[in-house]
């Protein structure tokens, strides 16, 4: 399915009024028409270089590509198409409920294809996820102020026992936060071998314990490691000695292992280890744990930022902040609260002060900006005496 009509009017629209392109969510495989792909990447190429979007710098922009789509009378015949700017975001809309639909039709043809193979029916569900992903978030639903406050008001009058949110298995963070609030974005931010990811599966752990579901998406070690790591931690057994248990296990250590396999098999944790996931990966997960535990809360922990698959662009500031508002995004979504472990950038370590600050946060500007919540990890003991 196309809608050049649709395309014509987001491109022109841009041209008429290049700060538009803050606002849209659309990118180039949205657009069917090869031409307006190509337009649409040089009119993102300037927004990433802070240039304006006109004729005069798409066409400079282009080169001597631009010769086979008309040259600049095309580009006149965009700036000049008839459509109304105030209407931009109804256009975008249409866009991509084509592109939506070419995707639904494809992956509906792969589906018919394995099932008529029959070689592997695995890939189904993902094909089904895909589906699903590609037709959230397509309904606008209106806000109706009287019924907020009232909900607002009534929740205040409202006696509960525990917490609001989830909890995070540390007292003090209860205290201030009332547990992990869902629809927040979280973010835990450190240098390196501080403790992330420790406090990331303490944290994971007390809210499986207390009857929560936890999604925790492990971009940088498998999902072995991370169970021994909580075996570890809910048996209390040094963790050297799981590395080779016949030799340095007593009989105390065997106890406690087999008291911590019993523990978390009772808990609710998944862990999704595949490296290099994309948002859409990460999306499908959580559907498919939502869908099986309707009736819990969820807690998504996530180690962490920089290792989730983008789609590529040169500009890393960019980048990010899209991961970080389409995770702050998907909290909202889904009614879950997201714990999104980041690392901390390099200049912390040139200051005498090395407690950490926002700016140390990497690309901290688009993060700061979507996250509910930023807490830092520190130790003196990280740093040699001196330093």
């Amino acid at each position: 399915m196309e809608n050049l009509q649709a395309e014509k009017s987001v491109l022109s629209s841009l041209l008429k009024k290049g700060s538009l392109i803050k606002e849209t969510t659309l990118e180039p495989p949205h657009f069917t028409d090869p031409v307006h792909k190509q337009i649409f990447e040089a009119m993102i190429k300037l927004h990433d270089a802070d240039e304006p979007i006109d004729v005069v710098s798409v066409y400079t922009q282009i080169g001597s590509d631009i010769v086979l789509f008309g040259g600049t009378a095309y580009l006149s015949e965009l700036a000049h198409f008839d459509c109304h700017i105030k209407n931009f975001h109804y256009y975008e809309r249409y866009v991509m409920d084509s592109y939506r639909v070419r995707e639904a039709k494809s992956t509906i043809t792969k589906i018919q294809e394995e099932i008529t193979s029959g070689k592997d029916l695995s890939k189904l569900e993902a094909y089904i996820s895909e589906i699903s992903a590609l037709f959230e978030n397509t309904t606008i639903v209106s806000f109706d102020l009287d019924d907020s406050i009232l909900k607002v008001s009534e929740d205040l009058i409202t006696k509960r026992q525990g917490l609001s949110g989830i909890e995070s298995g540390f007292d003090p963070l209860n205290t201030i936060l009332d547990g992990w609030q869902l629809q927040e974005l979280n973010i835990l931010a450190a240098r390196p071998s501080v403790g992330k990811t420790s406090f990331a599966l303490c944290t994971a752990y007390a809210a499986a314990k207390s009857d929560h579901f936890v999604n925790v998406f492990s971009l940088e070690m498998n999902a072995d490691l991370i169970v021994k790591r909580l075996l570890s931690m809910i048996g209390g057994i040094d963790s050297l000695k799981l590395k080779n248990a016949p030799e340095r296990f007593n009989a105390e250590d065997w106890r406690r292992f087999e008291q911590a396999q019993t523990t978390m098999l009772k808990n609710n944790i998944s862990i999704f280890d595949r490296p290099s996931p994309t948002l859409v990966d990460i999306r499908g997960e959580i559907i498919r744990n939502i869908d099986k535990y309707p009736d819990k809360k969820h807690l998504v922990v996530i180690d962490y930022l920089t290792l989730i698959k983008t789609k590529g662009r040169n500009n890393r500031t960019q980048e990010v902040g899209e991961l970080s508002r389409g995770l702050k995004e998907i909290a909202r979504e889904f009614n879950c609260s997201v714990l999104l472990l980041s690392q901390l950038n390099r200049s912390v370590e040139y200051r005498q002060n090395k407690r950490p600050m926002l700016s140390d946060i990497r690309e901290s500007g688009e993060i700061e900006q979507d996250a509910d919540v930023i807490i830092f990890l520190y130790r003196d003991d990280y740093y040699p005496s001196g330093r």
